[in-house]
C-alpha cells in the first residue's frame, strides 16, 4: 500500500508540473500515467524489460511529436 500510494502521489506531482511548464503543457495525464504504469509493471521483470522499453520509446515518440506540432 505504501508504494503504491507514494507511486500515486509522485506521479500526481509530476502531473501538476507538466501542467505548470510552458513546454510541458500540452503531454496528456494520460501519457504521463501510461508511462509511469510501464515503469511499474515491469520493474521487476527482467523478461518483460524490452517488451516496457518498446512501450516507453512509443510512448515518448509520441509526446515529442506533440511537443513538437506546437512549433
Amino acid at each position: 500500500m505504501g508504494m503504491a500510494s507514494s507511486i500515486s502521489e509522485l506521479t500526481s506531482a509530476l502531473i501538476v508540473e507538466c501542467s505548470n511548464n510552458p513546454i510541458l503543457r500540452d503531454i496528456p495525464e494520460a501519457k504521463v500515467q501510461e508511462i509511469i504504469d510501464t515503469l511499474v509493471r515491469y520493474q521487476f521483470s527482467e523478461d518483460n524489460r524490452k517488451n516496457a522499453k518498446t512501450n516507453l520509446e512509443k510512448s515518448l515518440f509520441e509526446i515529442v511529436n506533440l511537443l513538437s506540432e506546437g512549433d
